[in-house]
């Protein structure tokens, strides 16, 4: 879903040849609409004690995969020749799950078998996307200022 949602400008806007929205203030409002109405949907659905009684597990699984994911991006940003930031970048951009998506599938499954395991794969999700978005605002930094202010970070 993330993707999906990142691909509407492109779909919608001026740079198609049958484009429905020219405004580009209009094409970032209704993607931020997008993300609020998204992350409201989940923030719904997500219940933290829940997370909770799955253990450290998905706190384990999502650290290796993120990792993972950063290795991937900087060894595909080598291949590309990239610099070491928009190489970290690409890794943490891949790091990105549909959670929401994810949780939705896990709900309407009828034979009830998605409970515990329903719950660690939604959880390892969550713990993903959180880890994504906070390593995004500490780059976001490092490439602007070219530093890292994690107390300024933390109270945006």
């Amino acid at each position: 879903m993330p993707c999906a949602v990142g691909l509407t400008p492109d779909l919608l806007g001026p740079h198609t040849p049958t484009y429905v929205v020219s405004s580009p203030a209009t094409i970032q409002t209704l993607g931020s609409l997008g993300i609020i109405f998204l992350m409201l949907s989940l923030g719904m659905s997500f219940n933290p004690s829940r997370l909770r009684e799955t253990g450290f597990g998905p706190i384990i699984v999502a650290l290796i995969d993120v990792s993972f994911m950063i290795w991937l991006g900087w060894m595909a940003g080598g291949w590309l020749d990239w610099p070491p930031l928009a190489r970290i970048f690409l890794g943490v951009m891949l790091c990105d799950s549909s959670t929401v998506v994810l949780a939705k599938l896990i709900a309407n499954r009828d034979d009830g078998k998605a409970g515990r395991f329903g719950r660690f794969v939604v959880g390892v999700t969550v713990l993903e996307d959180l880890m994504a978005v906070g390593l995004i605002a500490l780059l976001n930094g490092l490439a602007l200022h070219q530093s890292v202010q994690p107390g300024v970070v933390a109270m945006r």
